[in-house]
Parts: C-alpha cells; structure tokens; sequence
C-alpha cells in the first residue's frame, strides 16, 4: 500500500508526520485483514449465489440485491467488534445457502428433479409411526 502526504496541504512537519504515519501503520495491518475478509466474504456469498440459482434469472437478481442492500447498510461500520460479527453473519448465511438450498425444476411427468451438489447436506427423513387400527 502506498500512502502519499503532501506536507503543505497538510500543515505538518516531519515530526507530526511521522507520529500520525507510524500510528496509522499500527492500524493498517488489523483494518487490511478486516477489509480483506469483509470483500472475501462478498465475493463468496455471490460466488454461491450464482451456483446455487444457476438458470433462475428472478432468484439470482433477488439475492444479487439483497447481498448489495445487506453490505451497503453497513458500509459505515467502525466498530471491529460489531465488523467481526458480521462477517461471521456474512459466513454464516453463505454456508446456509452453498448446504441447504436446492434447486428443483418441475419435469413433464410433475415430478421435481433437484439440483444436488457435493456441498449439499442430506438428512435423513424418518417417517413417523404408522397408527394400529383397533
């Protein structure tokens, strides 16, 4: 990263200079490694996306949107604790989405054929018990 300063504009001398650029180098390292996170988790949720609703242009522009909206409402965010938290939301919700969401597309007989893929959990579905009839 290159940080340029202009001393005139900034009315510093070097020893003001070099205070506020070792403190700000302090902090680079912890806000580049959240910065980084944040865009990974991003890229990711819409890396799933596009797998996940393959073919279902409505679906894809619906989460398309609502991945925007969700990140832009907390552009702002200052506070690493609350950053931190969000981006286990961030993980959280690409997880979901990459493990328990299938696709299905109805067939000419009516029946749904779904779109499992290797990230998919199955679970297994047990019936439940059958009533005796007395």
């Amino acid at each position: 990263m290159t940080v340029l300063f202009d001393l005139h504009v900034m009315n510093l001398n070097y020893e003001q200079l070099e205070i506020k650029a070792t403190a700000l180098l302090k902090t680079l390292p912890s806000q580049t490694n959240k910065f980084h996170k944040v865009l990974s988790c991003y890229r990711s949720l819409h890396r799933t996306r596009l797998k996940v609703f393959e073919g279902d242009k409505q679906a894809l522009e619906a989460g398309k949107l609502r991945i925007q909206d969700e990140f832009a409402k907390h552009k702002n965010e200052a506070d690493p604790s609350r950053i931190l938290e969000l981006i286990a939301a961030a993980e959280s919700a690409e997880k979901f989405l990459r493990c328990n969401v299938v696709q299905g597309v109805q067939t000419e007989r009516g029946t749904y054929k779904l779109k499992i893929t290797k990230d998919t959990e199955l679970q297994t579905n047990a019936l439940p018990p059958r009533k005796k009839n007395s």
